[in-house]
């Protein structure tokens, strides 16, 4: 048995929030758990510190979807998840990324190890950006698209690896992925390979 400050009513508020992913330190503070309360759930192994100044419960798996949210708390908002991170989550590649990759803003540092920060200097956080519980991830046919706009940092074999798969599993369509690279002024460097699959 632990002892602590914090009531098990408000544990049990706690614990209904933490199922639903990572919390930050600053969230626990917020909720009136102090220092002493997170170091004995640490020490009774009801809570896990997955990164610096982030933890969940500590039954749960650590799952990539964990990993999403813990990144965003992380480096806070503006951010979203992108390219081999959101390849992988929509099932467009086999490659399984040992960081999550986040698309953050051109002045953002970052020095976690755990994320891999693209920067970009127009984001265009209103294009092809999805919201998931905790996080935000670029959606299919932008993470398509994107693969392609970023073909010097992923490879272009993925890009067109996810492409394929992306039509091949009709996941999505030549016109919507057009559609996608106009709003991000990449149709044209993107109609070679669309028209391969026409």
């Amino acid at each position: 048995m632990f002892v602590y400050t914090y009531s098990m009513i408000e544990w049990k508020q706690l614990k209904r929030r933490l199922k639903a992913g990572p919390v930050s330190f600053s969230e626990l503070r917020e909720r009136g758990m102090s220092q002493y309360d997170i170091n004995n759930l640490l020490k009774a192994e009801k809570l896990l510190r997955v990164e610096k100044g982030v933890y969940q419960l500590a039954e749960q798996d650590y799952s990539e979807y964990a990993q999403a949210q813990t990144a965003s708390l992380q480096m806070g908002q503006p951010c979203a998840v992108c390219l081999i991170s959101a390849l992988s989550h929509h099932g467009l590649t086999d490659n399984i990324p040992n960081k999550v990759w986040l698309f953050v803003p051109e002045n953002r540092p970052t020095a976690h190890q755990n994320i891999r920060a693209v920067r970009s200097r127009s984001p265009r956080w209103d294009v092809g950006i999805m919201e998931e519980e905790g996080f935000k991830m670029t959606n299919l046919e932008r993470t398509v698209i994107d693969a392609f706009r970023y073909k010097r940092i992923v490879g272009l074999s993925t890009a067109t690896e996810a492409l394929r798969r992306a039509l091949q599993g009709k996941k999505t369509n030549v016109n919507e992925l057009y559609d996608m690279a106009k709003k991000l002024k990449y149709s044209k460097q993107i109609s070679p390979y669309l028209e391969a699959y026409i």
